[in-house]
């Protein structure tokens, strides 16, 4: 289910923002609002092609942004399809600011799975920076995360648990260099 979505320069829609809830979500407006927009921005999150047509007029881009949840009982990681996905919005937008975020939580327990960043990496494609999102606790876990091809990580709970937040930040940065050379 899309818990968000947000839309910037697509044809006459400047900046748009919804946070739909469970069952029925109804949107109204005049002809010519903008609401089937809504589709054909998803349409483009799912890798659907687009045409410099799209984008509002004076603008220098269109962008549109998403949060899915997904249930229970969903695949607990991402399949080939997935993966293929990635690629080809990698591809067709080539030009554009993306990046390939991994979250190694469990969505639906919210535990951590150790090793699933590792496992993804490689799947990922080389030419988009690559965020590495929950479990790095530690220094080693900075380190692996780097030298498995990520170039960022989303850090927070060990830093809320550190008695020295500014250290711990400045091992985690030191080891994930280290392991980024080593990578190279």
């Amino acid at each position: 289910m899309i818990t968000y979505l947000k839309v910037r320069n697509l044809a006459i829609v400047e900046e748009l923002e919804i946070e739909p809830g469970p069952g029925l979500n109804v949107l109204t407006g005049e002809t010519g609002a903008g609401k089937s927009l809504l589709i054909d921005s998803l349409e483009f999150l799912r890798g659907g092609r687009s045409s410099s047509e799209t984008i509002r007029s004076g603008a220098e881009k269109m962008s549109a942004e998403s949060v899915f949840e997904l249930p229970g009982d969903a695949a607990p990681i991402f399949d080939e399809h997935d993966i293929e996905i990635v690629h080809g919005l990698v591809e067709r937008f080539q030009y554009a600011q993306l990046l390939a975020g991994v979250n190694c939580r469990d969505l639906a327990t919210l535990q951590v799975v150790p090793g699933r960043l590792r496992q993804l990496a490689y799947l990922l494609p080389r030419s988009v920076p690559r965020v590495a999102e929950s479990g790095i606790e530690t220094p080693a876990a900075a380190q692996e995360v780097a030298g498995a091809g990520y170039t960022l990580a989303l850090v927070g709970g060990a830093l809320m648990k550190a008695a020295n937040p500014y250290e711990t930040v400045r091992a985690m940065l030191n080891a994930g260099r280290a392991g980024a050379k080593v990578r190279a």
